[in-house]
């Protein structure tokens, strides 16, 4: 259709992507990074970030369009704490 822009490159990002998910995500208007509970603008907060990519506990999957990110979605796993008084409850 015209007009219509197709996407075909979603690569899933590592931490060699740190400089190329750093410079989109700052690029966006502030509202736009309220629901990533991760300060951008902070490069210990996107180290981080990306320690939990290298780790396995955050998936992500980037939209690229001639090698410029233009989306990205990511998963993280959930992360369970339990305190003594739950110690033995859970398996």
């Amino acid at each position: 259709m015209r007009g219509q822009r197709y996407v075909r490159d979603f690569p899933v990002y590592a931490s060699k992507d740190k400089e190329l998910f750093t410079s989109f995500i700052r690029s966006l208007p502030r509202k736009d990074n309220y629901y990533l509970l991760v300060d951008v603008h902070n490069d210990q907060a996107i180290d981080r970030w990306m320690d939990r990519v290298e780790s396995g506990q955050t998936i992500g999957v980037v939209a690229l369009e001639r090698g410029q990110m233009i989306g990205f979605i990511a998963i993280s796993k959930p992360t369970i704490c339990r305190g003594p008084a739950m110690s033995g409850k859970f398996a």
